[in-house]
């Protein structure tokens, strides 16, 4: 056994008091006058013995409450021999939660200030001498240097809420990677202050390190209900003039009771553009639509804004996206008088460009909205390179064969890009049965279903081998339930694949009315699963064009005048934001004073579900992994040097001190009952 405070063992000196009580207060004599005191002779003899042991016992009851007294102030602990490593000095970390969530309430104010609190207490409980250093979700590289006590308390008291969300695993990696293997001389103790919310709780997944020693402190919020803009996207890609747009928003009721009347607000470029109220049941979500219609074309800043109070950072969601006065189409084809060419070269709303297979302009692949591969005998390794390039990233390609190619390089390109292959092409006559009026391509492009409508016929086809991975949404089927016209989604983008050649040698569909609007929406909805916003992440990572790289990149507030120089990573293709330079809204990316790109910003929604552990459920969890928790209300100094030191046993010196005075009362009145 030893002692935390063993200067307090020098009162064990007052243990000579009830033995002082003992010697004069128990002998003490009194005078009685009595004519005849030998009949009293022999009670005398036999009492005698009886007063001899209570005194005794009396005084061990004395004796041992004050030591057991002066022992509870010592503070008395069992070695933890496993945990301690004598002769090495502490290091001692302290991860300050400081995400949004810590911006509610507990049952002292701001979980921020209590966090703060709670890091400074730690901090006293460690003896002049021991080193510190601060963690917090963004990974602030000037905390990582090991300092004294009073400058770790200026540093807490600096510490602000961010943007930045991190998991308790990422922390614990950040404390190994960072502090630990960077430094094995010393003892290592990390303490994790946070609401330990279950949405970054990871605890499964924590990589605990057997030479540091853990403390969770734990944070109750007082908040249980939440309101959240969830997501949102455009019921059908590609946005165009003329066109009802609808607008899909999903809201969610993180809370137990219901929710009515809710109001969801739709602002196009500060314009109110729509407006509704929404029910929506308890712990639940639902998705509504608000429509409305482009009368121009241009770039356009979104936002879907709710009102809901004490959680605010996820009531707004910014969104963007633009409307061109041209769309532009590059056809790939050595026949100068391709079909498709044609139809887009007829319609002004489109600036059609075509290139045989020998002049293709690879680097302008990205100013195009869709690319049509027509009539191409082979692919080149080069246009298969830059065609998957193209696709992954967003952009949209309509592969239309001619009835003699080179299958291998036809496959090849669609195992890059993840579709199923061509195989041969069989002369065998048909007609096209089935169109899928339910996919977005001909949803809106007919009036009327009829039954027998007079369709499509071809001369021959080429069999489009099925792929078990690959999710395909068949736009034509023959009546011998041939595919003719698939639709696929890979990477960012999309792939129409034809079963058919564009030519009237083999098929009649490319100057059949069923034709004309399949080429045109497909075009007008290309754009792929294009990106209408980004989540705020520590470093957030933009494509470029490669035009636009070099010095003269910057990143400009929309409406405001906050200018950002952003990382330009050595690629030349990619430039990075750090989120601590970066708010929710909308930021316009300059090149040579031209703004080349938009992009819309949110803050994270990971913590936006406030579910937190209970301090059961977290201390079964965390005891497991040998991590010591530790609640709001109970005091650090006493906690942590119990679990540093080893098994803490004042409290039984406590219950030992009653245990001694009880007896004591019970010697004294039973003894002088029986007298």
């Amino acid at each position: 056994m030893k002692f935390i405070y063993p200067q307090f063992l020098w009162a064990l000196s007052l243990i000579i008091v009830p033995v002082l009580i003992h010697l004069f207060n128990f002998r003490r004599y009194k005078l009685v006058y009595f004519s005849n005191v030998s009949f009293l002779q022999s009670i005398k003899k036999d009492s005698k013995s009886k007063s001899t042991l209570r005194n005794i016992l009396v005084l061990v009851s004395r004796i041992l409450a004050i030591v057991f007294l002066v022992l509870a102030f010592a503070r008395p602990y069992i070695p933890d021999n496993y945990k301690v490593e004598t002769g090495r000095n502490k290091v001692v970390s302290l991860y300050i939660d400081n995400s949004f969530s810590m911006e509610n309430t507990g049952v002292k104010g701001p979980l921020i200030e209590l966090a703060k609190i709670k890091a400074i207490e730690s901090i006293h409980s460690f003896s002049p001498g021991t080193k510190f250093n601060l963690i917090t979700n963004d990974f602030n590289s000037e905390y990582k240097n090991v300092v004294e006590k009073d400058q770790i308390i200026d540093w807490l008291q600096s510490v602000k809420i961010s943007k930045s969300v991190r998991n308790i695993s990422e922390i614990i990696n950040y404390h190994n990677n960072v502090i630990v293997s960077n430094d094995s001389l010393n003892e290592h103790i990390l303490f994790m202050i946070s609401d330990f919310q279950k949405s970054t709780s990871d605890i499964d997944k924590l990589n605990i390190n057997e030479e540091v020693s853990y403390f969770a402190i734990f944070l109750k919020q007082n908040i249980s209900s939440n309101v959240i803009v969830d997501s949102l996207w455009f019921e059908s890609p590609g946005q165009y003039i003329g066109k009802e747009e609808k607008l899909l928003i999903r809201i969610t009721n993180d809370s137990p009771d219901e929710l009515i009347d809710l109001p969801v607000q739709l602002f196009i470029n500060d314009t109110l553009k729509g407006a509704l109220n929404v029910n929506i049941q308890p712990n639940n979500d639902s998705v509504v639509s608000i429509p409305f219609i482009h009368r121009r074309y241009g770039n356009f800043y979104g936002k879907v804004s709710i009102s809901d109070f004490p959680v605010t950072f996820d009531n707004t969601l910014y969104f963007n996206y633009s409307i061109s006065p041209r769309l532009k189409v590059l056809v790939i084809s050595d026949n100068s008088g391709s079909y498709p060419f044609k139809l887009f070269q007829s319609d002004s709303y489109f600036d059609a460009d075509i290139t045989s297979s020998l002049t293709i302009p690879y680097n302008t692949f990205n100013s195009y909205k869709m690319i049509v591969v027509d009539g191409l005998y082979s692919i080149t390794n080069g246009l298969a390179t830059n065609l998957e390039k193209y696709i992954l990233n967003g952009g949209s390609v309509l592969i239309a064969p001619s009835d003699k190619i080179n299958i291998q390089e036809y496959c090849q390109l669609c195992n890059r890009i993840g579709i199923p292959c061509l195989g041969d092409f069989v002369q065998n006559k048909g007609q096209v049965s089935y169109i899928n009026y339910q996919h977005r391509i001909f949803e809106n492009a007919f009036s009327k279903h009829p039954d027998k409508a007079n369709l499509p016929y071809f001369s021959g086809y080429f069999n489009i081998f099925s792929n078990s991975r690959t999710v395909s949404d068949v736009l034509l089927k023959s009546e011998s339930g041939i595919s003719v016209l698939n639709h696929y989604n890979a990477g960012k983008g999309e792939v129409y694949l034809s079963a058919l050649p564009f030519s009237e040698e083999c098929t009649n569909i490319i100057i059949h009315p069923v034709f004309v609007p399949f080429l045109y929406n497909s075009a007008l909805q290309s754009g792929g699963i294009f990106s209408l916003y980004r989540v705020i992440e520590p470093l957030i990572v933009l494509e470029i064009d490669k035009n636009d790289n070099g010095g003269n990149v910057i990143i400009r507030e929309q409406g405001g005048d906050k200018t950002i120089y952003p990382e330009l990573f050595t690629s030349g293709t990619k430039i990075g934001i750090h989120s601590e330079y970066i708010n929710a809204g909308h930021y316009n990316i300059v090149s040579n004073e031209r703004v080349s790109e938009i992009v819309s910003v949110n803050d994270n929604r990971k913590e936006s579900k406030i579910a937190q552990y209970s301090e059961s459920e977290l201390k079964e969890k965390l005891t497991k992994l040998n991590i010591n928790t530790i609640t709001s209300e109970e005091i650090i100094e006493t906690k942590a040097k119990e679990w540093e030191s080893g098994i803490y046993i004042h409290r039984l010196m406590l219950w030992l001190v009653l245990l001694f005075i009880l007896a004591e009362v019970l010697l004294l009145r039973f003894y002088k009952r029986q007298s």
